[in-house]
């Protein structure tokens, strides 16, 4: 039987790969999702490529906590009251993207961000010992369904991965809700 690692140590783990432009496959708070350094270009390029997916469809921005958001969003009187009804939590809201960060997060086309804080679980314990934005998507090739459980996970992704920081972890739950913020009003895009 294999021996299960405290969360601090497989989260340590991750965010060693992470750093290394590796791949993560981990529990997303939601489903299992494929991870990696926001600001590593050729890690991105990675997670497109094992998914298949299409490059204009950006990825998800996990950040450490809500008031990071203002680092990268545009975020004017009274919309982080609006962010603060979904996050943390099941949700990735989007938002404009600060100009300075067009070239920085080179999977983001649309000027703007998909940002998701989790405040328990491994993703949260990785960008909390990351310092620094991560990206994700779900851990499936594109059109396929979403990963519950690493059991679920096709072997076509798993592969490419280079470390499983959670396979033990139980199923998880539904992809997360998309609201869009980015007008007057809250928009659920999925």
């Amino acid at each position: 039987m294999m021996k299960k690692l405290p969360v601090g140590k497989k989260a340590a783990a991750a965010a060693a790969i992470l750093r290394k432009s590796g791949i993560v496959i981990m529990p997303a708070g939601t489903v299992y999702g494929l991870f990696c350094r926001a600001l590593d270009p050729a890690a991105v390029r990675k997670i497109f490529g094992i998914k298949k997916r299409d490059v204009k469809k950006p990825l998800q921005v996990f950040l450490s906590s809500v008031d990071e958001i203002k680092k990268y969003a545009v975020i004017t009187p009274g919309l982080m009251d609006r962010v603060k009804k979904y996050l943390p939590g099941p949700y990735t809201v989007i938002l404009k993207l600060k100009p300075a960060y067009k070239k920085v997060f080179t999977f983001l086309s649309t000027g703007t961000i998909g940002i998701r804080v989790v405040n328990k679980g491994m993703a949260a314990e990785v960008v909390r010992v990351m310092r620094e934005p991560v990206a994700a998507t779900s851990a499936n090739l594109s059109g396929k369904p979403a990963p519950k459980t690493f059991a679920e996970v096709e072997y076509e992704v798993l592969k490419h991965a280079d470390y499983c920081a959670d396979f033990d972890a139980e199923a998880c739950g539904s992809p997360s809700s998309v609201v869009d913020l980015t007008g007057d009003e809250d928009v659920v895009v999925r």
